[in-house]
């Protein structure tokens, strides 16, 4: 594997699995950003199914990741996209191939997207009448460009006893980031979900994250 830091960009093979370039990655300071059921795929799989990433509001889904790729076709020869904008090239070649789900040819070597690892990551909780109300919440966010990396809206019966609230639906902001950041995110969800009448605002626990970490994993809106 080999990290441009300047650029971040990685370049790995192809058959390396996403748990082993995560943790090479982590060791560097960095996190590709995906997140799923299952870190034991390989990379050419990943690709080739285009998995759902489950942090994809703050870094996409895989063919999000990956800038470009080698190919080796039915009949031995070679095919390279350039790591440059589609744009600066005319057709999408890299795009044409991940759609193609290997039916060019095998998938042998990516160069792929990083960001540095996260300074801190914080979840931020709030509680609402109704799952309207949760989603009204929701769409405000994006108005003042408040970006979490994953937003969990959980009805009472999905909650774990430890975040139940009264029966309330909640809303669940998974945030990521640079610390000072991460805190003025945390104080703006706060005020804003207090102005639309959210209950029990609040950061989560030390205690609860890991039960929130299993709720993203099951899934939501």
């Amino acid at each position: 594997m080999q990290i441009d830091d300047i650029s971040l960009l990685v370049t790995c093979p192809a058959s390396v699995t996403v748990g082993s370039l995560e943790s090479h990655l982590n060791e560097e300071g960095y996190t590709l950003g995906y997140r799923a059921g299952t870190t034991q795929v390989t990379i050419a799989e990943l690709l080739t199914s285009n998995s759902s990433n489950l942090l994809y509001r703050q870094y996409g889904h895989p063919h999000d990741f990956c800038l470009s790729l080698t190919v080796t076709g039915k009949k031995g020869q070679v095919y390279r996209t350039k790591r440059v904008p589609r744009s600066a090239t005319g057709p999408d070649f890299r795009q044409l191939l991940l759609e193609g789900r290997q039916q060019f040819g095998t998938i042998e070597e990516v160069v792929l997207r990083i960001h540095p690892f996260p300074e801190a990551t914080e979840w931020h909780l709030s509680y609402w009448e109704t799952e309207l109300d949760g989603e009204e919440f929701v769409r405000e966010l994006g108005w003042i460009h408040l970006q979490a990396s994953f937003i969990g809206i959980h009805s009472s019966s999905q909650q774990p006893r430890l975040l139940r609230h009264d029966k309330k639906i909640l809303v669940a902001l998974r945030l990521a980031g640079p610390e000072e950041l991460i805190r003025c995110y945390l104080k703006r969800a706060s005020q804003l979900a207090k102005q639309k009448g959210g209950m029990g605002v609040r950061r989560a626990r030390k205690k609860e994250i890991a039960w929130l970490g299993k709720l993203m994993e099951q899934g939501t809106k």
